[in-house]
Parts: C-alpha cells; structure tokens; sequence
C-alpha cells in the first residue's frame, strides 16, 4: 500500500473549538471520544495514533473530537482538563468515563465496549462509576 493509500484510510478527527462544541458534544447522540491534547506533548501524539487504529475497526461505534487545550483553554477548564494525555468519553453529550494518562489499544477498546453496554441497557440513564 502507498503512502498515499494509507493517508486515505486513516480516520479523520474533528477539531473542538468555541463555535462548534455545542453541536460536537451536547447535541450529539452515541459515544464521543473527547482527545484532549497539546502539540508539545509527545504521549498526546501516541494516544492519538492509538485512537486512529481503534478508530479504523470500530468506526461505526463512536466519533472522535480534538481539543487542543493551548488554543481553547476555556473549554479545557469547562471539562476539568488537568492532565495530558486526557480522554474524555461523552455518551449522549454526558461525560460518562474519563481515560488520564497513557492506555493501551485494549484498555480502549473495552472501556468503549463498557461504554456501548451502558447506553443500550435498561438502566441507561445512569452514568456507570
């Protein structure tokens, strides 16, 4: 496969800003992962590739959204952003579970698959601890 090939398939993440985080998050129904991140940081761009592998098999169960936190740090302090690398996990809008540090393609994989459980079970309305 060329490089251009691989660029072709590669998940595309949208980036958070003031004008579109309401639409991005709040309004948006299923998983949002939430990658919060910082160019400087070096564990933020391995998470990243870590999201675009699972991203690549499961793209049908979730939706990933960047937030640079240098450029939109009001934001950042709205969802509580401390550390980096920061992934917040949104069901529904709602912040259902929070990844701090690094993870590996598994541990993802199944928090999302925790996540998937919790949103089509009975008690649904409930946010898992």
């Amino acid at each position: 496969m060329e490089a251009s090939e691989e660029l072709a398939i590669l998940p595309r993440f949208t980036s958070l800003n003031v004008d579109n985080y309401p639409q991005l998050l709040h309004q948006r129904k299923g998983l949002t992962l939430v990658r919060c991140w910082a160019p400087w940081s070096f564990s933020c761009a391995d998470v990243k590739r870590k999201i675009s592998s699972v991203l690549t098999k499961r793209r049908a169960d979730f939706h990933v959204v960047e937030l640079n936190i240098d450029r939109n740090r009001k934001i950042a302090e709205a969802f509580n952003v401390r550390y980096l690398p920061e992934l917040l996990i949104l069901r529904d809008g709602q912040e259902a579970a929070r990844i701090i540090g690094e993870f590996t393609e598994d541990e993802l994989e199944r928090q999302i698959d925790i996540q998937l459980e919790a949103a089509y079970s009975p008690q649904a309305s409930s946010v898992p601890e």
